[in-house]
């Protein structure tokens, strides 16, 4: 389910509730500490605690996102064997590293890799800075990184056809029982959830 026809979904079912949305920094700390600002998160799944629930929504895949003018930019996908050499962005060492590190495919490298940008980002719109004044790509669920392409012209969104899925899931903290966080959560089918 896209986060649009989730909120389509909520919105019909509770005409009255009143949503406000945040735009988070990516997961730091705990993911307790994280949320704090909001009662739910929709998001790539962050760092598991016992206090927290996660609610898997969507499964997509992964995508490279590259500058228009970079050698993986021409073709149609690429694989994991492809890229694991180039120059990833780099995030910002209180980003939870397990959540940072599934975006430079350390998951399929065994470790970080060799070259990393000088800027280490916290938030999407450093990111989109970071795109726009260097060659250095990332990995982003095919969803993002096709927004990162139709927001900055000059770069592009390779599908990576053999990298592990990327996980979209509603996060929330396991004390909060509010009636419209478990609608929403119902509304999304994402049942229980781990954690």
């Amino acid at each position: 389910m896209t986060a649009t026809a989730l909120i389509a979904a909520f919105t019909e079912a509770h005409p009255d509730a009143d949503l406000s949305f945040r735009d988070l920094p990516f997961p730091q700390g705990t993911t307790h500490s994280w949320l704090e600002p909001v009662d739910v998160a929709l998001c790539q799944t962050p760092a598991l605690y016992p206090d927290i629930r996660i609610h898997p929504v969507r499964r997509e895949p992964r995508a490279l996102v590259v500058h228009a003018g970079h050698r993986l930019a021409g073709p149609q996908e690429a694989e994991v064997a492809d890229v694991l050499e180039e120059t990833f962005i780099s995030y910002h060492p209180d980003v939870q590293p397990a959540w940072a590190s599934f975006h430079s495919l350390d998951d399929h490298r065994g470790g970080p890799p060799e070259s990393l940008t000088g800027d280490r980002v916290t938030t999407a719109l450093q990111l989109l800075g970071v795109f726009a004044t260097t060659r250095a790509v990332t990995s982003l669920p095919m969803a993002d990184a096709l927004l990162v392409q139709h927001v900055l012209p000059g770069v592009r969104a390779i599908p990576l056809r053999d990298a592990e899925p990327a996980v979209l899931s509603l996060i929330r903290r396991a004390e909060d029982e509010h009636p419209l966080v478990a609608s929403l959560v119902e509304l999304s089918g994402g049942g229980a959830g781990p954690g």
